[in-house]
């Protein structure tokens, strides 16, 4: 009889502790179906971050060249290449000092539509020409206009 309770105590035993393979498979198919709900959910976050960081640092740059043309008193131009994938500030004069030249994605594409590819900020902050250039990242159509005057601009998507 002592054998026969040995056995049922350790029966007892096994089965209050730990889990089943059933138990852990439903587990691993739960965690297995957030992961790939959360991959899915960051490819759009990913690609909002990219063209908003790129409109934010363009932004900053433009801004620091029209103060960079106040403070310094000289003019400075903003050249911007479609087929090189990035744009460059320098300074007017024999040997212009590069200010700035700045890489942006290999998606993103600035195409002249009525600003032409090069314009400056003269020493008093105002810009060259007034115009739009058209920025395409994937599916998506964005116009940064440029306002005669102090050198006002927006974005606005399409």
């Amino acid at each position: 009889m002592g054998l026969i309770r040995k056995v049922l105590w350790l029966k007892r035993q096994s089965n209050e502790e730990g889990f089943t393979l059933i138990e852990s498979l439903i587990v691993l198919l739960i965690f297995i179906v957030l992961s790939l709900a959360l991959v899915v959910n960051m490819k759009p976050a990913k690609e909002h971050a990219v063209i908003s960081q790129f409109f934010e640092q363009l932004e900053k740059d433009i801004l620091y060249a029209q103060q960079h043309a106040v403070v310094s008193q000289n003019s400075y131009y903003f050249i911007y290449s479609a087929s090189s994938k990035q744009y460059s500030i320098r300074s007017s004069g024999i040997y212009p000092q590069k200010l700035i030249e700045r890489a942006y994605n290999e998606e993103i594409t600035m195409t002249k539509q009525t600003m032409p590819y090069t314009f400056y900020f003269d020493p008093q902050g105002n810009i060259s020409a007034s115009g739009t250039i058209l920025v395409q990242y994937k599916e998506q159509h964005y116009l940064i206009k440029f306002y005669l005057g102090k050198g006002r601009f927006h974005v606005e998507k399409v």
